[in-house]
């Protein structure tokens, strides 16, 4: 009879295959964290932009007179015109850190005979750059 010693270990071929099995796992995960990660970059931006329309909206419906949208203190005009024009670049600066913000408005007032005439809307297009 003849003796077979019983290995004690792991032949080089199931190393390398429960290591790529590993590696493949981990890869995927760090994927899955890496897709979050970029997810809620994007979702705090676009809460941030939220957040700079909806104060610009509040600081010109506090402060807006009959004709024009006038702030006093501020150099700049936003002018209603009827029927709408192409989009303008916003004549203030914007304070934000959304990387290259850009914000563009349109603005008309309602033509009578139509619901809400003798108002205005006003229509604001704020971009950025995603990095």
């Amino acid at each position: 009879m003849r003796y077979h010693p019983i290995p004690k270990g792991f032949s080089l071929v199931e190393v390398i295959i429960a290591s790529l099995i590993f590696s493949i796992t981990i890869a995927g995960v760090f994927s899955v964290f890496t897709a979050q990660r970029n997810a809620t970059k994007t979702a705090q931006r676009k809460l941030q932009a939220a957040y700079l329309t909806r104060r610009i909206l509040e600081d010109l419906r506090a402060k807006v007179d009959q004709r024009n949208l006038n702030i006093p203190s501020v150099w700049w005009l936003l002018t209603c015109n009827n029927p709408p024009q192409p989009p303008q670049p916003w004549p203030q600066p914007l304070s934000t850190n959304l990387p290259g913000a850009q914000l563009n408005y349109v603005c008309w007032e309602i033509p009578t005979g139509q619901p809400g005439a003798g108002s205005r809307q006003l229509t604001l297009t704020l971009t950025w750059n995603e990095l």
